[in-house]
């Protein structure tokens, strides 16, 4: 890439790089200024779709001007070049992202963290008052800087990155334009796993009140240190922000304040009408949180026995996320959450199996699948959260059965019978998700959280289960697959042995094209893409090649030169005696 942009934009340096887009600092000769050039991967650039998206994205971010949030200062296209370049420029904010503060110094004061919420949300009331929904409060979307004295300056913070932002009561759910290897796009949820509302998750609309619900996952975040739920499978972190209770901050960090305790309560409700009414009223709340008020205004319960009434939580089977892209421990990245799938119809016949098909919730578009998972279902899923096998689904779980015909016969088990007879789990490694999970069925068992690791194998491959194969589980429980993402991380080889450079990356399930430089070394350049990039299975890493080394030339060795004999000195003849 040039080091100009439109005849305009002098690049400077790497600000940082995401999934979609690299921001750079850069010069801008036109406003004489410094701006945040995010430019679009150039992988993308050639897709209408992708670039539609992410133009998108400056329109929705422009909307909205408000000193704590990110401003859009232009945008365009450079088309002068063999690879078009699509561009964004941004106002350069300074600091760091409060998820980096809080990874490098731990959690904040809680006095600390309500003031560095306050603006965020005066930033989210100027968005919601132009129908902006951000959709995306996370730590990772926070800018903040420190002042003179290294203390966390509260005026400096910055919401970020209106990238899914949508209008208000649109629905979570749309096409993954940027993220998308193929096509125009998978259609998923849109959203960061561990800051997501129950409603976005599940694809319903969401209004200002899921921005609220998110800005309390984030004061959660910087009052503990981690995400609200911290669990071990990306499926069961969804699972908890549809059923869970609300975290409570003083659990895991004693010395919370009991009324920040309350308001993170009352922003994390399931239901959307339970929450601050706006981020107006979740900001005074603050105010008198901060101000020593044990009983903040707004988290009043909303009837009197709200406090004593189960929070209702909407059955798993309406969740829309087939599919959580787990790309770290904190998961703390926005991803599309998988495709949408629409199961199959089950026979009539099935309804007194364990492989039933789930009733669809409110939107017809369906997102869980119990029992045969057909190869619709394909490559690419990361995550599918799959509700435990039962009769039927009802409005009314707890309502009785209406005849002794339908109360289940208990399943012999292994102690009553003396035989063991549960299934083994069936051998399914190295083949695709649909076969392996035809297999699965077949054994008398239902497939269950799939989930998607870096490899070097295909995607889609499947690479294990759990339980593993060969053990034995109880008839009609679930088995966990892991399948191949189709991605592994590049080799980093830099200054290794040419040769053993490109085995380790061949090795890795890549292609490899050797380039030689005239750079001098005794080992690898350098490759493209560079060590530890993310990179496609298949796809080429080019290996710089050092220079070969010249061989010295011999220098001539001189040709001795003969020595010179001495002259013999002349023996006078003696004069003849007469």
């Amino acid at each position: 890439m040039a080091a100009v942009i439109s005849g305009r934009f002098r690049i400077i340096e790497l600000l940082g790089t995401g999934g979609s887009a690299s921001v750079f600092l850069a010069d801008d000769a036109q406003s004489r200024q410094r701006v945040a050039l995010k430019i679009l991967h150039p992988h993308l650039t050639g897709r209408a779709a992708a670039r539609a998206f992410f133009l998108e994205e400056a329109a929705r971010a422009s909307r909205l001007q408000h000193p704590h949030s990110a401003r859009v200062l232009d945008v365009g296209e450079d088309l002068d070049r063999p690879e078009p370049v699509v561009w964004i420029a941004l106002e350069v904010v300074a600091g760091a992202t409060v998820a980096e503060h809080i990874r490098a110094t731990g959690p904040l004061m809680p006095s600390v963290a309500a003031r560095l919420l306050m603006p965020v949300l005066e930033a989210l009331d100027a968005a919601h008052s132009v129908g902006l929904v951000h959709r995306d409060v996370s730590p990772t979307n926070v800018m903040v800087a420190r002042d003179n004295e290294g203390q966390l300056d509260p005026d400096s913070v910055r919401l970020l990155d209106f990238g899914i932002a949508g209008d208000a009561g649109e629905t979570a759910v749309g096409a993954d334009a940027l993220l998308a290897s193929h096509d125009e796009g998978r259609v998923g949820v849109l959203g960061n796993a561990s800051y997501m509302s129950p409603e976005q998750a599940r694809g319903d609309a969401v209004d200002a009140r899921g921005d609220i619900y998110q800005a309390g996952a984030l004061l959660y975040f910087a009052l503990v240190g981690q995400a609200p739920f911290r669990r071990e499978e990306p499926a069961q972190v969804a699972r908890a922000h549809l059923e869970a209770p609300p975290p409570v901050p003083s659990v895991q960090r004693p010395g919370v304040p009991r009324a920040l305790d309350r308001i993170v309560v009352k922003a994390m409700l399931k239901d959307p009408d339970d929450r601050f009414a706006d981020a107006r009223t979740m900001r005074d709340a603050l105010v008198d949180a901060i101000s020593g008020n044990p009983s903040p205004s707004g988290v009043e319960p909303s009837h009197p026995n709200a406090a004593m009434a189960p929070t209702a939580v909407p059955p798993l089977s309406q969740v829309r996320a087939e599919g959580l892209h787990a790309l770290s421990g904190e998961l703390d990245v926005t991803r599309v959450l998988g495709t949408t799938v629409t199961p199959s119809r089950a026979p009539a016949s099935s309804a007194a199996s364990p492989f039933h098909a789930v009733r669809r919730g409110r939107r017809p578009a369906g997102i869980v699948m119990i029992g045969t998972i057909s190869a619709a279902v394909a490559l690419g899923v990361a995550v599918s959260l799959a509700a435990s096998p039962s009769a039927s689904i009802t409005a009314d779980p707890t309502a009785s059965p209406t005849s002794p015909a339908a109360t289940p016969s208990p399943t012999p088990s292994a102690e009553s019978t003396g035989v063991d007879d549960r299934p083994h789990v069936p051998d399914v490694s190295q083949t695709q998700l649909a076969e392996a999970s035809a297999r699965i069925v077949d054994a008398g068992l239902v497939v269950g959280t799939v989930s998607t690791v870096d490899s070097r194998w295909p995607e889609g491959t499947v690479l294990g289960t759990s339980p593993a194969s060969g053990e034995r589980a109880a008839f009609g429980s679930s088995v966990a697959v892991t399948v191949a993402s189709g991605y592994n991380a590049v080799p980093s080889v830099t200054a290794m042995d040419v040769q053993l450079a490109l085995s380790m990356i061949t090795e890795a399930g890549f292609s490899t094209a050797s380039v030689p430089t005239s750079t001098l070394g005794s080992g690898v350049i350098g490759t493209d893409p560079s060590g530890g990039s993310r990179w496609a299975v298949g796809s080429t890493v080019t290996v710089f090649e050092p220079a070969p080394a010249l061989s010295p030339t011999p220098s001539p060795s001189p040709t001795p030169e003969p020595a010179s004999s001495p002259t013999p000195t002349r023996t006078p003849t003696p004069p003849v005696v007469p």
